[in-house]
Parts: structure tokens; sequence; C-alpha cells
């Protein structure tokens, strides 16, 4: 692996202000499963990872948007929305969707957004 730097910001106002949308070697690092296959495979080399681990609390849960729908942080994993009363209130079948996702134990730590930004959740969402 092509050796990198890795950023921790305290706050989410310092995460996007290291993000440089001109610059394709930075990428957000919040579970990284996905993103550390592509890197020992070296699909991807990037110069910068900006971890998201230091922002749990501001990027974590489930929360409504006003509008009939959800907002849901980036960091929330698999099992957190699984089990989430709004999720199955508002999108019932998302919940049962979630239940075929891998097992529990990658559930348990594997950030929602894994899969909606990789686009390719059958890297380690294998249905159990």
């Amino acid at each position: 692996m092509k050796s990198f730097d890795l950023v921790e910001p305290g706050t989410l106002e310092e995460a996007v202000a290291l993000l440089d949308p001109e610059d394709a070697g930075v990428r957000v690092l919040a579970g990284g499963t996905a993103l550390m296959l592509m890197m020992k495979a070296r699909l991807f080399q990037p110069a910068r990872l900006i971890s998201l681990r230091r922002l749990d609390g501001v990027m974590r849960g489930v929360r409504e948007d006003g509008r009939g729908g959800l907002r849901i942080g980036a960091l929330t994993t698999l099992v957190e929305l699984e089990r989430s009363a709004l999720v199955a209130a508002t999108f019932p079948v998302l919940t049962g969707a979630l239940r075929t996702l891998s097992n529990v134990r990658i559930r348990n730590v594997r950030p929602s957004v894994a899969i909606l930004h990789t686009g390719i959740p059958t890297w380690t969402c294998r249905r159990s």
C-alpha cells in the first residue's frame, strides 16, 4: 500500500474544510472496510484520508427531517438502522432489507454510509 496522510478532525467544520473536490486523492473515511480493500488491491491510492471517527456524536443516529423523510448519520451502523423505530415506521421495507445484509457482527460495526457511498454492498455485506 502506498503511504498516505490520515487526518482526524475534531469538528464537522474542520472535516469539510479538509475536503478538496479538485483532488481525487482525498477521501472521507467512515468505516473503511471497502476503502481498505480497494487500497490493498491498488484500485485506489489516496494521498489523504479524512477520518470521521472523532465526529461520532454528531454523525451518528436517525432523525426525522421534517419533510416525511429521515436523516441518517454517516456513522450510524446497519444494526442501529435495523433496530430504529423511526426507520421501521417510516420505511418498513428498509428494516426488512437490512436483516438480509451480512451477519450481525458486520452489521454492528459497518456504517450505513458505506453501502450508500461505495455502491458495492457485496464486498462485506453478503447475505447470511
